[in-house]
């Protein structure tokens, strides 16, 4: 049997779950407490300091590995309403702007030992993609990541009390795989914006209007 494509022009986005996720952290508050904690951007400044940390988190919830990914994810993302993502390039620009100086402690013995002591974060993860190659700017990285991760177990304690086909206890992997991962668009009807999905899936516990 032969294949024959058919294109169409509707933005579908694979990784419809990702619109419960923006609408819980919007909900919670955390973009206003990242822009409370980071400061204002310059006035010329498109995105937030928030748009900038959460897109990241976005890209690594949808599994994304590394900066480069954003781009790539943004295009999957479609027109999600009141959505704004930076490119990897700004993000990769921001996180810089964001590095504290690196402190270096010489041992009696003559070894040199470096720190770095951010005062939002300090943590030890296994990293294995760093975008920097100072550790500096490779530490807000890591901040990021963390954060994450913090995020991650919130969504899935969330997750997993609305519908049974959800475990609080599952990996990332999991997460993206029955939840994030499913085909979706959004279409404006009577005068608002409805989310479709291509699922037979039961996500109506999540609806919020």
């Amino acid at each position: 049997m032969g294949i024959k494509i058919e294109k169409s022009k509707k933005v579908i986005n694979l990784f419809g779950g990702i619109n419960f996720v923006i609408d819980k952290i919007k909900d919670s508050g955390l973009p206003c407490f990242i822009d409370n904690l980071l400061g204002v951007r310059p006035p010329q400044a498109e995105y937030r300091y928030s748009d900038i940390v959460l897109g990241n988190s976005y890209a690594n919830l949808c599994g994304g590995t590394c900066l480069n990914d954003i781009d790539v994810l943004k295009e999957s993302w479609g027109n999600i309403p009141g959505l704004k993502i930076s490119s990897s390039h700004n993000t990769s620009t921001v996180l810089r702007s964001l590095a504290t100086e690196t402190e270096t402690i010489v041992s009696n013995t003559g070894v040199k030992h470096e720190f770095n002591k951010n005062p939002l974060l300090n943590n030890d993860f296994n990293w294995s993609n760093m975008p920097f190659s100072f550790l500096n700017k490779n530490t807000v990285f890591m901040q990021l990541t963390a954060l994450t991760n913090i995020i991650y177990k919130y969504l899935a304690n969330w997750a997993a009390s609305k519908v049974d086909w959800f475990k609080s206890n599952f990996r990332l992997k999991k997460f993206i795989l029955r939840f994030i991962t499913v085909a979706s668009r959004w279409k404006y009807r009577g005068r608002s914006w409805k989310l479709v999905l291509y699922t037979a899936q039961n996500y109506e516990a999540f609806n919020t209007s």
